[in-house]
Protein backbone atom coordinates (compact mmCIF):
# COMPACT_ATOMS: atom_id res chain seq x y z
CA UNK A 1 0.00 0.00 0.00
CA UNK A 2 1.48 3.32 -1.01
CA UNK A 3 2.10 5.86 1.75
CA UNK A 4 0.16 8.55 -0.05
CA UNK A 5 -3.03 6.43 -0.25
CA UNK A 6 -4.84 8.06 2.63
CA UNK A 7 -3.78 11.52 1.55
CA UNK A 8 -5.20 11.41 -1.97
CA UNK A 9 -7.87 8.72 -1.95
CA UNK A 10 -10.51 11.32 -1.12
CA UNK A 11 -9.63 13.46 -4.12
CA UNK A 12 -9.98 10.54 -6.51
CA UNK A 13 -13.19 9.32 -4.91
CA UNK A 14 -14.66 12.79 -5.36
CA UNK A 15 -13.46 12.91 -8.97
CA UNK A 16 -15.07 9.57 -9.77
CA UNK A 17 -18.30 10.52 -8.02
CA UNK A 18 -18.41 13.70 -10.05
CA UNK A 19 -18.31 11.76 -13.34
CA UNK A 20 -21.73 10.32 -12.50
CA UNK A 21 -22.90 13.36 -10.59
CA UNK A 22 -25.11 15.16 -13.08
CA UNK A 23 -28.01 12.72 -13.06
CA UNK A 24 -28.04 12.75 -9.26
CA UNK A 25 -28.23 16.53 -9.10
CA UNK A 26 -31.28 16.58 -11.35
CA UNK A 27 -32.92 13.68 -9.50
CA UNK A 28 -32.47 15.43 -6.17
CA UNK A 29 -34.31 18.45 -7.45
CA UNK A 30 -37.52 16.56 -8.16
CA UNK A 31 -40.81 17.85 -6.88
CA UNK A 32 -41.65 16.25 -3.53
CA UNK A 33 -45.32 16.34 -4.55
CA UNK A 34 -44.68 13.80 -7.32
CA UNK A 35 -47.66 11.40 -7.24
CA UNK A 36 -45.27 8.51 -7.94
CA UNK A 37 -43.61 9.04 -4.55
CA UNK A 38 -45.41 6.54 -2.34
CA UNK A 39 -43.57 6.66 0.98
CA UNK A 40 -43.87 9.59 3.31
CA UNK A 41 -42.88 8.61 6.85
CA UNK A 42 -40.45 6.62 8.93
CA UNK A 43 -41.77 5.46 12.32
CA UNK A 44 -39.56 3.92 15.01
CA UNK A 45 -41.06 1.85 17.81
CA UNK A 46 -38.71 1.69 20.82
CA UNK A 47 -39.42 -0.53 23.82
CA UNK A 48 -36.04 -2.29 24.31
CA UNK A 49 -36.90 -4.19 21.17
CA UNK A 50 -36.67 -1.43 18.59
CA UNK A 51 -37.94 -1.59 15.02
CA UNK A 52 -38.22 0.79 12.08
CA UNK A 53 -41.30 1.03 9.87
CA UNK A 54 -41.56 2.91 6.58
CA UNK A 55 -45.14 4.06 5.90
CA UNK A 56 -46.83 5.04 2.65
CA UNK A 57 -49.18 8.00 2.12
CA UNK A 58 -52.02 5.99 3.64
CA UNK A 59 -49.97 5.14 6.75
CA UNK A 60 -49.60 1.49 5.77
CA UNK A 61 -46.31 -0.32 6.37
CA UNK A 62 -44.20 -0.84 3.24
CA UNK A 63 -40.98 -2.00 4.93
CA UNK A 64 -39.82 -3.14 8.36
CA UNK A 65 -36.33 -3.40 9.79
CA UNK A 66 -34.84 -3.97 13.23
CA UNK A 67 -32.85 -1.29 15.04
CA UNK A 68 -31.32 -3.77 17.52
CA UNK A 69 -31.04 -7.52 18.00
CA UNK A 70 -34.18 -7.75 20.15
CA UNK A 71 -35.94 -5.98 17.30
CA UNK A 72 -34.82 -8.77 14.98
CA UNK A 73 -36.51 -11.25 17.32
CA UNK A 74 -39.77 -9.28 17.08
CA UNK A 75 -39.89 -8.94 13.29
CA UNK A 76 -38.93 -12.60 12.87
CA UNK A 77 -42.15 -13.57 14.68
CA UNK A 78 -44.72 -11.82 12.47
CA UNK A 79 -45.35 -10.01 9.19
CA UNK A 80 -45.64 -6.24 9.53
CA UNK A 81 -45.69 -5.18 5.86
CA UNK A 82 -49.18 -4.11 4.67
CA UNK A 83 -50.45 -3.49 8.21
CA UNK A 84 -51.80 -0.04 9.02
CA UNK A 85 -49.73 2.04 11.44
CA UNK A 86 -52.33 1.35 14.15
CA UNK A 87 -52.25 -2.40 13.65
CA UNK A 88 -48.45 -2.43 13.40
CA UNK A 89 -48.17 -0.76 16.82
CA UNK A 90 -50.71 -3.23 18.24
CA UNK A 91 -48.77 -6.15 16.75
CA UNK A 92 -45.54 -4.79 18.23
CA UNK A 93 -47.17 -4.50 21.68
CA UNK A 94 -48.68 -7.96 21.35
CA UNK A 95 -45.31 -9.53 20.59
CA UNK A 96 -43.47 -7.66 23.34
CA UNK A 97 -46.26 -8.53 25.80
CA UNK A 98 -46.56 -12.19 24.86
CA UNK A 99 -42.79 -12.72 24.90
CA UNK A 100 -42.06 -11.08 28.25
CA UNK A 101 -40.49 -7.79 27.20
CA UNK A 102 -43.30 -5.86 28.91
CA UNK A 103 -43.61 -5.94 32.69
CA UNK A 104 -47.02 -6.57 34.28
CA UNK A 105 -48.50 -4.58 37.16
CA UNK A 106 -46.60 -1.79 38.89
CA UNK A 107 -43.49 -0.76 37.00
CA UNK A 108 -40.44 1.32 37.79
CA UNK A 109 -39.66 4.53 35.91
CA UNK A 110 -37.34 2.72 33.48
CA UNK A 111 -39.77 -0.09 32.61
CA UNK A 112 -42.43 -0.17 29.86
CA UNK A 113 -41.21 3.11 28.36
CA UNK A 114 -42.54 3.15 24.79
CA UNK A 115 -41.01 5.89 22.63
CA UNK A 116 -42.48 6.43 19.18
CA UNK A 117 -40.48 8.45 16.65
CA UNK A 118 -42.10 9.68 13.43
CA UNK A 119 -40.53 11.73 10.65
CA UNK A 120 -42.04 15.07 9.70
CA UNK A 121 -44.82 16.90 11.49
CA UNK A 122 -46.92 13.90 12.47
CA UNK A 123 -48.20 14.51 15.98
CA UNK A 124 -51.70 13.58 14.76
CA UNK A 125 -50.48 10.15 13.66
CA UNK A 126 -48.78 9.66 17.02
CA UNK A 127 -52.02 10.49 18.86
CA UNK A 128 -53.90 8.13 16.59
CA UNK A 129 -51.61 5.12 17.14
CA UNK A 130 -51.37 5.76 20.90
CA UNK A 131 -55.15 5.86 21.18
CA UNK A 132 -55.36 2.54 19.36
CA UNK A 133 -52.59 1.07 21.53
CA UNK A 134 -54.25 2.18 24.75
CA UNK A 135 -57.52 0.61 23.64
CA UNK A 136 -55.63 -2.61 22.92
CA UNK A 137 -54.09 -2.59 26.43
CA UNK A 138 -57.28 -1.45 28.18
CA UNK A 139 -58.26 -4.83 29.65
CA UNK A 140 -54.72 -5.99 30.45
CA UNK A 141 -52.48 -5.52 33.47
CA UNK A 142 -49.79 -3.73 31.49
CA UNK A 143 -49.06 -0.07 32.20
CA UNK A 144 -47.18 1.51 29.30
CA UNK A 145 -45.80 5.05 29.25
CA UNK A 146 -45.90 6.55 25.75
CA UNK A 147 -43.68 9.36 24.52
CA UNK A 148 -43.21 11.07 21.14
CA UNK A 149 -40.12 12.36 19.38
CA UNK A 150 -39.93 13.89 15.94
CA UNK A 151 -37.72 11.99 13.50
CA UNK A 152 -36.02 14.99 11.89
CA UNK A 153 -34.35 15.33 8.51
CA UNK A 154 -30.90 15.08 10.04
CA UNK A 155 -31.71 11.63 11.38
CA UNK A 156 -33.05 10.55 7.99
CA UNK A 157 -29.79 11.71 6.44
CA UNK A 158 -27.89 9.61 8.98
CA UNK A 159 -29.91 6.52 8.05
CA UNK A 160 -29.09 7.00 4.37
CA UNK A 161 -25.46 7.82 5.11
CA UNK A 162 -24.99 4.67 7.19
CA UNK A 163 -26.63 2.31 4.71
CA UNK A 164 -25.90 3.82 1.27
CA UNK A 165 -22.22 4.53 1.59
CA UNK A 166 -21.78 5.19 -2.13
CA UNK A 167 -23.64 8.51 -1.81
CA UNK A 168 -21.66 11.67 -1.18
CA UNK A 169 -22.57 14.19 1.49
CA UNK A 170 -23.67 16.73 -1.09
CA UNK A 171 -25.98 14.19 -2.74
CA UNK A 172 -27.57 13.37 0.62
CA UNK A 173 -27.80 17.05 1.55
CA UNK A 174 -29.73 17.89 -1.64
CA UNK A 175 -32.45 15.29 -0.99
CA UNK A 176 -35.73 16.28 0.58
CA UNK A 177 -37.37 14.15 3.27
CA UNK A 178 -39.44 12.04 0.89
CA UNK A 179 -36.42 11.27 -1.26
CA UNK A 180 -34.42 10.28 1.81
CA UNK A 181 -37.23 7.99 2.93
CA UNK A 182 -37.34 6.42 -0.53
CA UNK A 183 -33.63 5.65 -0.17
CA UNK A 184 -34.25 4.09 3.25
CA UNK A 185 -37.03 1.96 1.80
CA UNK A 186 -34.83 0.93 -1.14
CA UNK A 187 -31.96 -0.32 1.02
CA UNK A 188 -34.28 -1.96 3.58
CA UNK A 189 -35.90 -3.92 0.77
CA UNK A 190 -32.47 -5.35 -0.05
CA UNK A 191 -31.79 -6.41 3.55
CA UNK A 192 -35.32 -7.51 4.52
CA UNK A 193 -34.24 -11.15 4.92
CA UNK A 194 -31.27 -10.31 7.16
CA UNK A 195 -32.21 -10.64 10.83
CA UNK A 196 -28.77 -9.67 12.10
CA UNK A 197 -27.43 -6.16 12.71
CA UNK A 198 -23.85 -7.30 12.11
CA UNK A 199 -24.77 -8.95 8.79
CA UNK A 200 -26.65 -5.86 7.58
CA UNK A 201 -23.73 -3.64 8.56
CA UNK A 202 -21.37 -5.84 6.55
CA UNK A 203 -23.76 -5.67 3.59
CA UNK A 204 -23.77 -1.87 3.67
CA UNK A 205 -19.97 -1.69 3.84
CA UNK A 206 -19.30 -4.18 1.06
CA UNK A 207 -21.99 -2.70 -1.15
CA UNK A 208 -20.55 0.81 -0.78
CA UNK A 209 -17.04 -0.33 -1.64
CA UNK A 210 -18.19 -2.44 -4.61
CA UNK A 211 -20.11 0.51 -6.07
CA UNK A 212 -17.13 2.82 -5.58
CA UNK A 213 -14.89 0.23 -7.23
CA UNK A 214 -17.31 0.02 -10.15
CA UNK A 215 -17.04 3.80 -10.54
CA UNK A 216 -13.24 3.62 -10.62
CA UNK A 217 -13.29 0.78 -13.13
CA UNK A 218 -15.84 2.51 -15.37
CA UNK A 219 -13.89 5.77 -15.41
CA UNK A 220 -10.66 3.88 -16.09
CA UNK A 221 -12.29 2.15 -19.08
CA UNK A 222 -13.56 5.46 -20.47
CA UNK A 223 -10.18 7.16 -20.08
CA UNK A 224 -8.48 4.44 -22.14
CA UNK A 225 -10.26 5.58 -25.33
CA UNK A 226 -10.08 9.38 -24.91
CA UNK A 227 -8.57 11.46 -27.73
CA UNK A 228 -5.64 13.73 -26.90
CA UNK A 229 -7.75 16.89 -26.59
CA UNK A 230 -9.99 15.27 -24.02
CA UNK A 231 -6.96 13.92 -22.17
CA UNK A 232 -5.70 17.47 -21.85
CA UNK A 233 -9.02 18.50 -20.31
CA UNK A 234 -8.71 15.76 -17.69
CA UNK A 235 -5.13 16.81 -16.94
CA UNK A 236 -6.36 20.38 -16.43
CA UNK A 237 -8.86 19.13 -13.88
CA UNK A 238 -6.21 17.11 -12.08
CA UNK A 239 -4.04 20.21 -11.91
CA UNK A 240 -6.90 22.18 -10.34
CA UNK A 241 -7.20 19.46 -7.67
CA UNK A 242 -3.46 19.52 -6.94
CA UNK A 243 -3.50 15.72 -7.14
CA UNK A 244 -0.08 14.31 -6.25
CA UNK A 245 0.79 11.56 -8.75
CA UNK A 246 4.49 11.28 -7.91
CA UNK A 247 5.60 7.66 -7.65
CA UNK A 248 3.21 6.33 -10.28
CA UNK A 249 4.45 4.90 -13.58
CA UNK A 250 3.94 6.87 -16.78
CA UNK A 251 5.61 9.46 -18.96
CA UNK A 252 2.70 11.90 -18.79
CA UNK A 253 0.33 13.13 -16.11
CA UNK A 254 -2.51 11.33 -17.87
CA UNK A 255 -0.66 8.00 -17.87
CA UNK A 256 0.24 8.43 -14.21
CA UNK A 257 -3.40 9.08 -13.42
CA UNK A 258 -4.36 5.84 -15.20
CA UNK A 259 -1.79 3.98 -13.09
CA UNK A 260 -3.20 5.66 -10.04
CA UNK A 261 -6.70 4.42 -10.91
CA UNK A 262 -5.42 0.86 -11.20
CA UNK A 263 -3.73 1.15 -7.82
CA UNK A 264 -6.85 2.45 -6.10
CA UNK A 265 -9.01 -0.32 -7.57
CA UNK A 266 -6.59 -2.78 -5.98
CA UNK A 267 -6.79 -0.86 -2.70
CA UNK A 268 -10.58 -1.13 -2.73
CA UNK A 269 -10.36 -4.87 -3.36
CA UNK A 270 -8.08 -5.12 -0.34
CA UNK A 271 -10.56 -3.09 1.70
CA UNK A 272 -13.42 -5.39 0.67
CA UNK A 273 -11.43 -8.47 1.65
CA UNK A 274 -10.56 -6.85 4.98
CA UNK A 275 -14.22 -6.31 5.84
CA UNK A 276 -15.13 -9.84 4.80
CA UNK A 277 -12.22 -11.51 6.61
CA UNK A 278 -12.77 -9.64 9.84
CA UNK A 279 -16.52 -10.18 9.84
CA UNK A 280 -16.00 -13.91 9.50
CA UNK A 281 -13.30 -13.91 12.16
CA UNK A 282 -15.50 -12.01 14.62
CA UNK A 283 -18.97 -13.37 13.90
CA UNK A 284 -18.59 -16.78 12.29
CA UNK A 285 -15.29 -18.33 13.34
CA UNK A 286 -14.94 -16.81 16.81
CA UNK A 287 -15.79 -19.26 19.58
CA UNK A 288 -15.63 -16.47 22.16
CA UNK A 289 -18.25 -14.42 20.38
CA UNK A 290 -20.53 -17.36 19.68
CA UNK A 291 -20.34 -18.50 23.31
CA UNK A 292 -21.05 -14.98 24.58
CA UNK A 293 -24.01 -14.68 22.20
CA UNK A 294 -25.44 -18.05 23.22
CA UNK A 295 -25.03 -17.17 26.91
CA UNK A 296 -26.86 -13.89 26.38
CA UNK A 297 -29.73 -15.56 24.52
CA UNK A 298 -30.07 -18.17 27.30
CA UNK A 299 -30.01 -15.53 30.07
CA UNK A 300 -32.49 -13.31 28.23
CA UNK A 301 -34.82 -16.25 27.64
CA UNK A 302 -34.73 -17.12 31.36
CA UNK A 303 -35.71 -13.53 32.17
CA UNK A 304 -38.57 -13.44 29.67
CA UNK A 305 -39.93 -16.75 30.93
CA UNK A 306 -39.70 -15.59 34.54
CA UNK A 307 -41.74 -12.48 33.75
CA UNK A 308 -44.35 -14.50 31.87
CA UNK A 309 -44.68 -17.00 34.76
CA UNK A 310 -45.22 -14.15 37.21
CA UNK A 311 -42.29 -15.01 39.48
CA UNK A 312 -41.59 -13.02 42.62
CA UNK A 313 -39.89 -9.67 42.09
CA UNK A 314 -36.65 -10.87 43.71
CA UNK A 315 -36.50 -13.86 41.34
CA UNK A 316 -37.06 -11.64 38.31
CA UNK A 317 -34.39 -9.22 39.56
CA UNK A 318 -31.93 -12.11 39.71
CA UNK A 319 -32.63 -13.01 36.09
CA UNK A 320 -32.37 -9.33 35.11
CA UNK A 321 -28.92 -9.12 36.68
CA UNK A 322 -27.83 -12.30 34.89
CA UNK A 323 -29.14 -11.02 31.56
CA UNK A 324 -27.42 -7.67 32.12
CA UNK A 325 -24.11 -9.39 32.88
CA UNK A 326 -24.44 -11.58 29.79
CA UNK A 327 -25.21 -8.50 27.70
CA UNK A 328 -22.10 -6.73 29.00
CA UNK A 329 -20.00 -9.80 28.27
CA UNK A 330 -21.31 -9.82 24.71
CA UNK A 331 -21.31 -6.11 23.86
CA UNK A 332 -19.26 -4.43 26.58
CA UNK A 333 -15.83 -4.88 25.06
CA UNK A 334 -16.85 -4.25 21.49
CA UNK A 335 -13.34 -3.23 20.41
CA UNK A 336 -12.08 -6.76 21.08
CA UNK A 337 -15.08 -9.05 20.84
CA UNK A 338 -17.28 -7.69 18.10
CA UNK A 339 -15.69 -5.00 15.98
CA UNK A 340 -11.92 -5.40 16.38
CA UNK A 341 -9.98 -4.65 13.24
CA UNK A 342 -13.24 -4.15 11.36
CA UNK A 343 -13.90 -1.01 13.40
CA UNK A 344 -10.43 0.34 12.67
CA UNK A 345 -10.97 -0.18 8.95
CA UNK A 346 -14.35 1.53 9.19
CA UNK A 347 -12.89 4.53 11.00
CA UNK A 348 -10.28 4.91 8.25
CA UNK A 349 -12.94 4.91 5.55
CA UNK A 350 -15.07 7.43 7.49
CA UNK A 351 -12.09 9.79 7.46
CA UNK A 352 -12.03 9.47 3.69
CA UNK A 353 -15.78 10.11 3.44
CA UNK A 354 -15.48 13.36 5.42
CA UNK A 355 -12.75 14.57 3.07
CA UNK A 356 -14.97 13.81 0.06
CA UNK A 357 -17.58 16.26 1.35
CA UNK A 358 -15.32 19.28 0.97
CA UNK A 359 -13.92 18.27 -2.42
CA UNK A 360 -17.32 17.54 -3.99
CA UNK A 361 -18.44 21.14 -3.57
CA UNK A 362 -15.53 22.39 -5.67
CA UNK A 363 -15.97 19.68 -8.29
CA UNK A 364 -19.60 20.50 -9.02
CA UNK A 365 -18.60 23.66 -10.90
CA UNK A 366 -16.41 21.74 -13.38
CA UNK A 367 -18.73 18.81 -14.03
CA UNK A 368 -19.89 20.06 -17.45
CA UNK A 369 -16.31 20.34 -18.65
CA UNK A 370 -15.59 16.71 -17.82
CA UNK A 371 -18.95 15.43 -19.06
CA UNK A 372 -17.99 16.52 -22.57
CA UNK A 373 -15.11 14.04 -22.71
CA UNK A 374 -16.36 11.14 -20.59
CA UNK A 375 -19.13 8.73 -21.62
CA UNK A 376 -21.24 9.37 -18.56
CA UNK A 377 -24.03 7.01 -19.70
CA UNK A 378 -21.70 4.02 -19.77
CA UNK A 379 -20.33 4.88 -16.34
CA UNK A 380 -23.81 5.18 -14.86
CA UNK A 381 -24.84 1.88 -16.47
CA UNK A 382 -21.91 0.04 -14.90
CA UNK A 383 -22.68 1.57 -11.51
CA UNK A 384 -26.37 0.67 -11.73
CA UNK A 385 -25.54 -2.89 -12.76
CA UNK A 386 -23.36 -3.22 -9.68
CA UNK A 387 -26.13 -1.88 -7.44
CA UNK A 388 -28.77 -4.17 -8.99
CA UNK A 389 -26.63 -7.28 -8.75
CA UNK A 390 -25.05 -6.79 -5.36
CA UNK A 391 -27.54 -8.81 -3.30
CA UNK A 392 -26.88 -11.85 -5.51
CA UNK A 393 -23.15 -11.16 -5.22
CA UNK A 394 -23.39 -10.94 -1.44
CA UNK A 395 -25.38 -14.16 -1.03
CA UNK A 396 -23.66 -16.28 -3.70
CA UNK A 397 -20.13 -15.17 -4.61
CA UNK A 398 -19.42 -13.82 -1.14
CA UNK A 399 -21.05 -16.94 0.28
CA UNK A 400 -23.43 -15.43 2.85
CA UNK A 401 -26.61 -17.23 1.74
CA UNK A 402 -26.54 -19.55 4.77
CA UNK A 403 -25.90 -16.60 7.08
CA UNK A 404 -29.03 -14.90 5.74
CA UNK A 405 -31.17 -18.00 6.29
CA UNK A 406 -29.73 -18.71 9.74
CA UNK A 407 -30.19 -15.11 10.87
CA UNK A 408 -33.95 -15.63 11.07
CA UNK A 409 -33.93 -19.18 12.39
CA UNK A 410 -31.50 -18.15 15.12
CA UNK A 411 -34.12 -16.12 16.97
CA UNK A 412 -36.22 -19.22 17.63
CA UNK A 413 -33.78 -19.90 20.49
CA UNK A 414 -34.98 -16.77 22.29
CA UNK A 415 -38.67 -17.71 22.10
CA UNK A 416 -39.94 -18.22 25.68
CA UNK A 417 -41.44 -21.62 26.44
CA UNK A 418 -44.28 -21.34 28.93
CA UNK A 419 -46.43 -24.34 29.77
CA UNK A 420 -49.98 -23.29 30.64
Amino acid sequence: MKNIYKKIFSCLAALVMMFSFGSVLFACGENSDDPEVKTTKVMNLNLNPSIELVLDKNNNVVSVSANNDEGNFIIAQAEFVSLSADKAVEKFLELTKDNGFLVEGQVSFSENQFKIEISGDNTALYNQVVKSAQEYLEDTNFNVNFSFEKFNKSKLQSLVRESMKELSEIEIFRMNEEQLIEKVKEIREQTKDMYSEALKDLYYKLRGDEILKAKFEAVKTQLETLPQAAQNTVVTLLSSLSLDLDGYEGSTTFEKFQAYLTDQIEELETQINTYKTNYEAQFINSGDYQNALNNYIAAKKDLLESRLKGDEATVIEGFEEAASAAYDALYGNSERQIEGVLKQATDAMETVKSAITAVNTALESVYNMIASCINNANINLQIENTKDGFYAEFSSNYGYASQIVNSKNFWNALKPEIVE
